[in-house]
C-alpha cells in the first residue's frame, strides 16, 4: 500500500519545466521581457503571502497558492491573466487544496474572506504613502466583479492543470536533510561563539525556503534538489561546514550543479528590489460570436428598421458591429475610491483579464 501511495506521488509530481521551455513560456511569446515576467511572478507570490498572513492561514497553504501561480503562468500569458486576480485565486485554491476548516464549513466565507485580504495587500504594497487603507465593501459591484473574476480564473487554472494539482514542498525534506547532516546541533569544528544553534540554522533555511516561493525554482526542480540547494545557501550564509567526504550531496541524489543553480537563484533574489506591479494586462475578453439563430435574428432585424429584434430593445435593432465587453470593471478599480478611475488608479486589479 505505501509503496503504491510513493508511487502515485512520483507520478503526480511531474510539473517540471527545462530553461528553454521558460524561455518559450506564453507570456515571453506576448512580448513580455524575462525581467518583467520574473518581477510580476514575485509580486504575485508576495500578494499571496500577504494575503494569508492576514487570514492567519498555515504557511502550506501560501506556499501551494504560488506554487500554483508559478505553474498557471507556465501555461497562459500575463498579458491575458491579470496578476493580482490570479494570486487571490491561487490563495484560495491553496485553501482548498490544504483544506482550511473554512472550506467544508463556509465556503463563501472563505472566498469573501480572501478578496478582502488580497485587496488589503495591494493597497499595502501599491497604496501611496499617507494614503489611508479602506476594507473592501463585499456587497459593491466591484466586489461581485471580482468574485465571478475568480470563479472563472478558478476554472482557468483547473483546466490548464488538467485537474491535477498536487504540490510537493521541500520543506519537509529540508527537515529531515538537517537532521541526517546533523545540522540541528552545533558543529563541534567550530568555536562555540561560531557555531550556530539549532533554532538558527533551522530558521534561517526555514525563511529562505519561504521565499525560494518567489521563484521558478518549484517549476524546474524536483523538492530534494531545492532542499539542498537551501541547506548549501544558508550553510554559505552562516559559515556552515558540509561534510566532504562522501559529499553530502550524494546522501540525497541531488548532483551538484543543480545545487549550485539553487543557490544561484536565491542570490539574485535577495539581491533584486522590492518587486512592483507593472501594468501588462490589457487584453479583453472578445464576446462570444452569435448563435445560428441570434445571427439570423440580426439579419432580419437589420433590413426591417424599427422592428423589434431578439434580444434588442424596442424600436432598435440590435447591431452587430457592436461587441460587449465581458467582465468589465465598472467605473473603478477594487480597493480605489471613488476618485480614481480606470487602469490609472493607484491600487486596483486593472483590466478583467
Amino acid at each position: 500500500m505505501a509503496r503504491s501511495a510513493n508511487s502515485t506521488r512520483r507520478l503526480l509530481d511531474n510539473f517540471y519545466l527545462s530553461p528553454e521551455q521558460l524561455e518559450n513560456s506564453p507570456s515571453r511569446k506576448d512580448g513580455i521581457d524575462r525581467d518583467t515576467e520574473a518581477e510580476l511572478r514575485s509580486y504575485g507570490c508576495s500578494l499571496v503571502q500577504e494575503a494569508g498572513i492576514l487570514l492567519a492561514f498555515p504557511q502550506a497553504v501560501m506556499a501551494t497558492g504560488q506554487v500554483l501561480l508559478h505553474r498557471f503562468y507556465c501555461k497562459r500569458s500575463m498579458k491575458a491573466f491579470n496578476v493580482k486576480k490570479l494570486a487571490a485565486t491561487a490563495l484560495w485554491q491553496g485553501a482548498k487544496l490544504e483544506e482550511v476548516p473554512e472550506v467544508s464549513g463556509h465556503p463563501r466565507e472563505l472566498l469573501n474572506k480572501v478578496m478582502v485580504a488580497v485587496d488589503r495587500a495591494m493597497q499595502r504594497r501599491d497604496a501611496p504613502d499617507g494614503r489611508k487603507l479602506t476594507v473592501l465593501d463585499l456587497h459593491s459591484k466591484e466586489a461581485e466583479e471580482f468574485r465571478r473574476s475568480l470563479i472563472r480564473y478558478e476554472l482557468e487554472m483547473l483546466k490548464a492543470f488538467g485537474f491535477v494539482a498536487h504540490v510537493e514542498h521541500p520543506h519537509k525534506l529540508l527537515l529531515n536533510y538537517c537532521q541526517v547532516l546533523g545540522l540541528d546541533a552545533p558543529a563541534a569544528s567550530l568555536e562555540p561563539e561560531q557555531a550556530p544553534s539549532c533554532p538558527e540554522f533551522l530558521q534561517e533555511a526555514w525563511n529562505v525556503a519561504n521565499d525560494s516561493l518567489r521563484t521558478t525554482l518549484c517549476v524546474r526542480y524536483k523538492g530534494s534538489v531545492v532542499a539542498c540547494g537551501i541547506i548549501f545557501y544558508t550553510a554559505r550564509r552562516l559559515k556552515v561546514p558540509l561534510p566532504e567526504t562522501p559529499p553530502w550531496n550524494a546522501l540525497f541524489g541531488s548532483p551538484l550543479q543543480q545545487i549550485y543553480e539553487v543557490a544561484a537563484t536565491l542570490h539574485q533574489l535577495y539581491r533584486a528590489q522590492k518587486p512592483r506591479f507593472i501594468p501588462v494586462c490589457h487584453q479583453l475578453l472578445p464576446s462570444k460570436p452569435p448563435t445560428p439563430a441570434l445571427a439570423a435574428a440580426q439579419g432580419e432585424a437589420a433590413g426591417e428598421a424599427g422592428a423589434t429584434p431578439l434580444l434588442g430593445r424596442p424600436g432598435r435593432p440590435l447591431d452587430p458591429s457592436v461587441r460587449r465587453v465581458v467582465g468589465d470593471v465598472s467605473t473603478r478599480a477594487v480597493g480605489a475610491t471613488p476618485g480614481q478611475v480606470g487602469a490609472g488608479a493607484g491600487v486596483g486589479l486593472g483590466c478583467d483579464c
